[in-house]
């Protein structure tokens, strides 16, 4: 199911050493990004999908593991 994703992200962070970054990711590498900073919120594709994709998709998992 396609995705909505930003074509640039400006992504801040800070390491280790508390030392802070910032870097604009931008194309491919943007949507990589969101998909990844998703995971650690907690966000998985079927939440960012339409109500009626979502339906669909849960209907074809929920036939998997029955």
């Amino acid at each position: 199911m396609p995705v909505e994703r930003n074509v640039e992200n400006t992504v801040r962070w800070q390491d280790l050493e508390g030392e802070t970054h910032e870097e604009v990711f931008r194309d491919m590498d943007a949507r990589i990004v969101q998909h990844e900073l998703d995971h650690l919120n907690g966000i998985l594709t079927v939440d960012r999908a339409s109500p009626e994709e979502r339906r669909s998709a849960l209907r074809i998992l929920r036939e998997r593991i029955t």
